[in-house]
């Protein structure tokens, strides 16, 4: 891989030639594959090292085909960047407990909300935004797999959030950059790079960071990061947002042996990831705690909208053997769709309803009722809402792949009925027993596309 002179000439600059050095050989050499797993479903990953700052993130020996594990469509594990999973360590020495307001700005396709939706663990409330509407669905389809209802996804711009008010405790910005980080794994970001793409990212992202602040809290933490490299993307920002906003930087305590890389600037601490010192990609981060309050208008302060309503009594019997209900509110979004959010979410919820945020998702799609009956919805096959007493068949990874393709045609089951097909423990989505045959509700988007090997069982 060849990369831009002056590329080599500036991070020589910043850590001596012959890290520089290092640093390119290390980018010749393959990307390690990392996964983290859900620790609330089964799992059968097996990784012979752990990632060091996180605690459910393992590196793989080799990269599978994915698609071809049904485990990966049940939501057992994320595959994840490890150098990212540093989350999981400032999320737990910033807010031990978790159960906090928490808004992944910049979220598709979706490992840092994944991550902080694993986290909380079904407390607090996450709030997962992607501003490009295709990304915001390939982002909807991650959070639908690991199965929370504390989870809110929206396509809005920053400034809308940040008309919220003083909302969240923590915010996540991920902010789009020049991706020097990113090399080894794509290519094509070596031909897009310049000085002047680097100085425009490094603007756009004073920009967003403007535009969200309002939205934290006094005393909340931001959590800046980038896939990059250079100063003027990373700590000089930091250093820009601690003295244009009122804001503190935060140290985290990280172990040595790490490898990770220590950037002072002059008001706030990066931590820098080097592929030729850490096992994992590119990346900086740092830690920011708002000292100042900056906007004070919230979600619905004008009503547009009635907000959303709870169903009546009737319609929830016809609900009551597919859900939980445990400290749950069910409600009938303006889509026609029944959507199941904690109690102490439907505050939040209900505003921003009543501002017409767009939301992709409203906690759990529990499925759709039309004079009494009711038709699940694929997000509640994967949520930790659904009723445990709804039958199930346990399909072997032939059966479960070709119901992950559409073309199994029958179930060794004498239930007939609505039943989740499951693999591993994991259910991978809805089908209805006919007797002769089934009826496959995997919706077609999410499908199996690839031929699948004529040997499914050597997988």
């Amino acid at each position: 891989m060849k990369l831009p002179d002056l590329f080599f000439d500036r991070i020589a600059a910043q850590i001596g030639t012959d890290e520089a050095r290092l640093l390119l050989k290390a980018i010749e050499r393959p990307s390690p594959v990392s996964v983290r797993i859900n620790p609330v479903k089964n799992n059968c990953i097996s990784g012979n090292f752990q990632v060091p700052w996180c605690k459910y993130g393992y590196y793989l020996d080799e990269r599978p085909v994915f698609t071809l594990d049904p485990d990966f469509h049940a939501g057992a594990y994320y595959v994840q960047e490890a150098s990212s999973m540093v989350l999981w360590h400032i999320l737990e020495t910033i807010a031990p407990g978790g159960n906090i307001s928490v808004l992944d700005l910049c979220a598709a396709p979706g490992g840092k909300s994944t991550l902080a939706a694993a986290w909380l663990s079904g407390k607090g409330m996450l709030v997962a935004n992607e501003v490009v509407k295709t990304r915001a669905n390939v982002l909807k389809y991650n959070i639908l797999k690991e199965g929370h209802a504390n989870v809110i996804i929206t396509c809005v711009q920053p400034s809308e959030l940040g008309r919220s008010g003083p909302t969240f405790d923590i915010v996540i910005v991920d902010a789009p950059c020049s991706g020097e980080g990113m090399f080894r794994k794509d290519p094509e970001a070596v031909s897009h790079w310049s000085v002047q793409n680097v100085e425009t990212c490094a603007v756009r992202q004073k920009s967003i960071i403007a535009d969200i602040l309002p939205a934290l809290k006094e005393g909340g933490f931001l959590i800046y990061s980038t896939c990059t490299y250079n100063h003027e993307e990373n700590i000089n920002n930091a250093d820009y947002f601690a003295s244009e906003f009122g804001m503190e930087g935060r140290h985290i305590p990280l172990d040595e042996s790490w490898g990770i890389s220590v950037i002072e600037g002059k008001k706030t601490t990066g931590y820098q990831f080097f592929p030729h010192r850490v096992r994992g990609e590119g990346f900086f981060v740092t830690v920011l705690q708002k000292t100042e309050v900056n906007g004070t208008k919230g979600f619905g302060s004008k009503p547009k909208t009635s907000g959303i309503s709870t169903l009546p009594p009737k319609s929830m019997e016809c609900l009551k053997p597919w859900l939980k209900n445990e400290g749950m509110v069910v409600f009938e979004g303006s889509d026609g769709l029944i959507h199941v959010i904690p109690e102490a979410m439907l505050t939040q919820v209900d505003s921003m309803f009543k501002a017409k945020v767009y939301m992709l998702g409203a906690g759990i799609t529990a499925g759709k009722l039309t004079k009494d009956v009711f038709i699940p919805d694929h997000s509640l096959a994967l949520s930790h809402s659904m009723s445990t007493l709804l039958p199930r068949v346990e399909l072997d990874k032939t059966e479960a792949l070709l119901y992950l393709k559409k073309q199994l045609n029958t179930i060794r089951s004498g239930t007939k009925g609505w039943t989740i097909a499951s693999y591993n423990g994991n259910a991978l989505g809805f089908l209805k027993n006919l007797g002769d045959r089934i009826n496959n509700y995997l919706p077609n988007e999410y499908r199996i596309l690839m031929d699948l090997p004529t040997d499914i069982t050597a997988l």
